[in-house]
C-alpha cells in the first residue's frame, strides 16, 4: 500500500506534507485524480499549494475549513486559458506554441532577457498584438467562456473597460497627465456608467488611500506627483472598477529600489485581498520571487522552465534558468 492510499482524500494540509516529501509523484496524483477528474488541473500542484499561498488555493477550491478538505472542495474554472498561441514576426519567433492557465486569485510571472518573447506574449494575450495560432480562453464575471481571438470589437473594449485593467511600465504612459488626480481614478468609473460626481470623487479619494496616496491631493496634475506615486495613482486608475485580469510590464522597471520595495508590497496585498488574476511581465527575478505564485521562463519566444516560482528558483533545471538565477548579484 503506498504512502497516500492509506491518508484518506479529506486528511488535512499537514497529513499531506507529511507525505509530500516520501511519497512518489505518481502515487500522489493518483490519489487526487477522481476528485478533480475532468478539471484539467494538474494534481500534484494543489499538494504544494501551501508553498504558493492560500491566495491562489481559495481561487482553486471552494468551501470551508482546511484548504485541503478535498471532500468538499469544487473546483473553479481558469480566468485564462491559452493553447499553442504563437506570433512571429518576419518568420521569427516572438512567442510559440505557448501554452498555461492562469486561475483567479495566482499571480504568474514572465521572466526572461530582452527579445525573450515575454512582452510579445503579453500583448498577445491583452489583444493588442493578433495572434498568428493558437487558442485564448477567458471566463468572464457571468462564468462564461469567451473565445477572446473571435472577439469582436465592441465586445473586446467592453472587456477591456470593465473586467481587465493594464499597468503600463512608464506610469506617464497609463495616466492622462492633463487631468487631476482624482479624474484619473474616476473617468474609469464614467466609462462603466458612473455619473454622480459626489460618488465618483468620493471613490476616487478612497482608493487613493488605499494605494498609499494622500487623498488631500486628489485635485493636483500627475506630474506633481514622484515616479512611485504616479505607479501607485495608476495602479488605482486600473484597480478602481474591480477587474479580474490585470496585465503588468515591468511594474517596478523605473523605480529606486526603496520605492520598488513599498510598491511590491502594495501589489502583494491588493492581489491576494481583491482575488485578482494577475500577469506581470519582468526581467527582474527579485520581483517574480516577491509576487509570484507561479514562474515562467521564455528564451527566444519559447517557454524554456515554468513551475511554482520557489521550485524554478531554487532548482532550475534548464540551463538559461540556471544563468538567469545565478546572474543575480548577492546583497
Amino acid at each position: 500500500m503506498s504512502a497516500t492510499e492509506a491518508l484518506p482524500l479529506h486528511s488535512g494540509r499537514r497529513a499531506w506534507l507529511a507525505v509530500l516529501a516520501h511519497a512518489p509523484r505518481a502515487d500522489l496524483e493518483a490519489a487526487l485524480a477522481h476528485a478533480f477528474e475532468g478539471a484539467a488541473l494538474p494534481a500534484f500542484e494543489w499538494l504544494r499549494a501551501p508553498e504558493i499561498g492560500l491566495a491562489m488555493v481559495r481561487g482553486r477550491i471552494g468551501g470551508t475549513g482546511d484548504p485541503f478538505n478535498l471532500g468538499e472542495a469544487t473546483v473553479t474554472r481558469a480566468t485564462l486559458r491559452l493553447t499553442g498561441v504563437t506570433k512571429q514576426f518576419g518568420g521569427r519567433n516572438g512567442c510559440a506554441g505557448v501554452t498555461f492557465d492562469l486561475y483567479p486569485g495566482e499571480v504568474l510571472c514572465i521572466v526572461g532577457e530582452s527579445d525573450s518573447g515575454k512582452t510579445t506574449l503579453s500583448n498577445t494575450l491583452a489583444l493588442r498584438t493578433e495572434a498568428d495560432s493558437g487558442a485564448l480562453g477567458y471566463t468572464n464575471a457571468n462564468g462564461e467562456t469567451i473565445d477572446l481571438f473571435s472577439l469582436g470589437e465592441p465586445r473586446r473594449r467592453l472587456l477591456m473597460r470593465t473586467e481587465w485593467g493594464f499597468v503600463q511600465q512608464n506610469s506617464r504612459d497609463g495616466l492622462r497627465l492633463g487631468v487631476s488626480a482624482g479624474a484619473n481614478i474616476g473617468e474609469p468609473l464614467m466609462a462603466v456608467g458612473a455619473r454622480h460626481y459626489g460618488q465618483i470623487r468620493g471613490t476616487a479619494a478612497k482608493w487613493m488611500a488605499r494605494v498609499e496616496l494622500d487623498p488631500a491631493r486628489i485635485d493636483e496634475l500627475p506630474a506633481a506627483f514622484s515616479g512611485g506615486m504616479q505607479q501607485r495613482l495608476q495602479i488605482a486608475r486600473n484597480l478602481v472598477t474591480g477587474p479580474r485580469l490585470v496585465f503588468m510590464d515591468e511594474p517596478t522597471a523605473s523605480l529606486d529600489v526603496s520605492v520598488q520595495a513599498r510598491l511590491l508590497d502594495l501589489l502583494r496585498t491588493l492581489a491576494a485581498t481583491l482575488h485578482l488574476s494577475v500577469l506581470i511581465v519582468t526581467h527582474d527575478i527579485g520581483v517574480a520571487r516577491l509576487l509570484a505564485h507561479r514562474l515562467m521562463v521564455m528564451q527566444g519566444g519559447k517557454v524554456v522552465e515554468a513551475g511554482l516560482t520557489d521550485q524554478v528558483l531554487d532548482d532550475p533545471q534548464h540551463p538559461y534558468t540556471q544563468t538567469l538565477v545565478s546572474s543575480v548579484l548577492p546583497v
